[in-house]
């Protein structure tokens, strides 16, 4: 399928988020830079405090990414061959990286852990099944795995959403996807479940938890496929300013939250206004025709993260506990150096080891 250039410079986005959030959040916390006026206290840095979100952003962008193909009717899930052929490609693509990293710590990174407590961990991340567990929801050898597991279970249930949704259409599937994750988070969102993450647990953020992001990402697909042609300039400007608002308000929502401002109560609903948000934002940059806003986000640098966000994110987190042992410009540069290095190996070894002709990995789209 041919890549989108907004699509792409989206995931770079949201993986330097992440990776922002992972080094740099203990200096930019919640509140970082707040000021009040009229009693009311403003979040100029919001952004800077809500790193970790770009997760939120790699859901939705799975499902687009995913849905693009069947919603141009250029695959389908038609014979029980066409949901094998799926698996195949979908397992190929993700797998060969997942189970190296799973390797390369058990390898390199020692724990002190008793040997029932080991296998039970291997055996669950092997399987995919510790992002059902509260004990290894977040792997002890690579705590950001739990994001890659809950996409790796979307892949899995993508062929029966896609079946549900030609039969009762992607609005109804979008609908009770909505209720039914808010009604999980809303259970999930109890101090009971909280293991030692202040923003995420195993309830809260789970599959189902999580799933409406996914679905917000295929409905976002039916819309760019099917009426992406009938918004106007002046529409694409109105949609990608609204997605801003939503952003913003979600982002300071989460910093309330977190200074005591507003009642944790608000926590499943906040995922709503952000999903929300960025599907308006990805909309109408989809839409725009060739502007500075949409070169910003689809430039070559963004797009290189992008198309390499999957080999950025697995290794950012290994990276940083065992290169910055303090913070000063020395150790963040070898930082980054090393992790940009082992990155572009990883992608082009372990993800595309199969495929011959290098400089076709590193090329950016123009659409």
């Amino acid at each position: 399928m041919p890549k989108l250039g907004v699509i792409n410079g989206l995931r770079g986005f949201a993986i330097l988020a992440v990776i922002y959030h992972h080094v740099f959040s203990k200096f930019t916390g919640p509140g970082y830079g707040s000021f009040e006026l009229a009693n009311i206290t403003f979040l100029p840095f919001t952004y800077l405090s809500n790193g970790w979100l770009g997760v939120n952003i790699f859901f939705v962008l799975s499902g687009f990414v995913l849905s693009y193909p069947y919603f141009l009717k250029k695959r389908d899930f038609i014979s029980i061959e066409d949901i094998k052929r799926y698996y195949l490609h979908r397992a190929k693509r993700l797998l060969p990286l997942y189970y190296f990293s799973i390797f390369f710590c058990v390898i390199f990174i020692s724990h002190s852990t008793s040997i029932i407590s080991f296998f039970k961990e291997i055996f669950l991340l092997v399987t995919v099944l510790f992002v059902y567990s509260s004990e290894f929801f977040f792997p002890s050898y690579n705590w950001v795995l739990w994001a890659l597991g809950i996409i790796i279970w979307f892949s899995i249930i993508f062929p029966l959403l896609i079946i549900i949704t030609r039969k009762y259409s992607i609005k109804n599937v979008l609908l009770v996807v909505l209720i039914v994750s808010l009604v999980v988070r809303i259970i999930g969102n109890s101090e009971i479940f909280y293991i030692g993450n202040p923003v995420l647990n195993p309830v809260k953020d789970s599959l189902f938890g999580r799933l409406d992001e996914f679905v917000w990402g295929m409905f976002l697909c039916h819309i760019y496929v099917n009426k992406v042609e009938l918004i106007s300039k002046i529409q694409a400007g109105a949609i990608f300013i609204g997605g801003i608002i939503l952003i913003t308000v979600s982002c300071s929502i989460w910093d309330y939250i977190r200074l005591d401002m507003l009642t944790g109560s608000m926590v499943p609903f906040a995922n709503i206004i952000l999903d929300l948000g960025f599907v308006m934002l990805t909309l109408s940059l989809l839409a725009m025709k060739e502007n500075p806003i949409k070169l910003f986000f689809s430039n070559y640098i963004l797009q290189l993260f992008g198309i390499m966000s999957y080999s950025l994110y697995v290794w950012h987190g290994i990276a940083i506990s065992h290169i910055i042992t303090k913070y000063d410009a020395a150790h963040v540069i070898l930082y980054f150096l090393i992790l940009f290095v082992l990155s572009c190996l990883s992608y082009r070894f372990i993800e595309f080891g199969y495929i011959a002709n290098t400089k076709n990995l590193f090329l950016i789209s123009n659409k």
